[in-house]
């Protein structure tokens, strides 16, 4: 995941689509998956919700006044809720996300980074500081945390144990603390990561088969890529809607992906993002209803 909403898949994880090439009021900051790993969300700084795949939508803080910025996220089990979470610990839930409690108003040491939901409970989640400190609320129980305790790097993530008893930090420099039943497997902290060669990132146009249709029927963009092939998304954007259609290129690189426009706003600009190959190209066009 990248912060202009890039997907990167690897190993039996699928790409269902991603926000690369589209223009985002704000950038990207977190993601989570549906249960059954067939979809998931991407949220952005201001609590912007993209979905993908099996993901449902079911709100957000886009287009609200947030006092701190969104950090992050994290799904309830059966996929019909999520919360996001600021950095000032504020915890806003959507759906059948229960909300357990939150340090928003609290003053804290450190910003808060990131959060974990507990699947031994309905209610429960953790939320982490940058220093290491940990929250508990809703039935989620306290593991212990690194608050108080000199950190070389910053905490950036955490995630929790398929039980719920135990729960792992991350910090910025790749190292790992372990609580409650979370088992130390290692880290990375002085070792030397030899970053992988830059790939020449492909190119990308797109165009409109019509750049002014009418308010209904079918429209069709046209994209020419340096990746013959590939799996390509497209992603319009409607006053009030986002959605997605795909295709794959040709052995020269280029597809036409026609799709259905509904009755779009007359005189709004739909914005049509595509993303070649998972990011490897990206490029975006528009059209107006007339």
């Amino acid at each position: 995941m990248a912060s202009d909403g890039g997907i990167f898949s690897f190993g039996d994880a699928v790409c269902h689509g991603s926000a690369g090439g589209t223009r985002l009021d704000k950038p990207i900051v977190g993601m989570a998956s549906t249960i059954d790993g067939n979809g998931y969300w991407l949220v952005a700084s201001d609590g912007g919700i993209f979905t993908f795949g099996d993901a449902v939508y079911h709100g957000s803080t886009g287009g609200k006044g947030l006092d701190k910025p969104i950090v992050g996220m994290s799904a309830t089990p059966d996929g019909n809720g999520y919360w996001l979470d600021a950095s000032d610990g504020g915890i806003f839930s959507f759906g059948d996300a229960l909300f357990g409690g939150s340090t928003g108003g609290t003053p804290l040491s450190r910003p808060v980074v990131g959060m974990a939901f507990d699947p031994a409970t309905s209610d429960g989640y953790w939320l982490d500081a940058s220093d290491g400190g940990m929250f508990s609320f809703g039935g989620a129980v306290f593991h212990g945390s690194k608050g108080g305790t000199p950190l070389n790097k910053p905490v950036v993530g955490m995630a929790a144990t398929p039980d719920g008893g135990g729960y792992w930090l991350v910090a910025s420099d790749g190292g790992i603390f372990s609580f409650g039943t979370a088992g130390y497997y290692g880290s990375v902290p002085g070792i030397a990561v030899v970053a992988p060669p830059v790939v020449a990132r492909g190119t990308c146009t797109a165009t409109m088969s019509n750049a002014t249709p009418g308010d209904g029927g079918n429209e069709t963009v046209n994209v020419s890529s340096s990746v013959p092939g590939a799996p390509v998304t497209v992603t319009k954007h409607y006053k009030t809607v986002t959605s997605y259609d795909s295709g794959t290129t040709d052995g020269t690189g280029s597809v036409s992906i026609t799709f259905d426009i509904g009755r779009p706003t007359i005189g709004y600009t739909v914005q049509v993002g595509v993303n070649v190959n998972n990011g490897e190209a990206t490029c975006s066009t528009s059209f107006t209803p007339q």
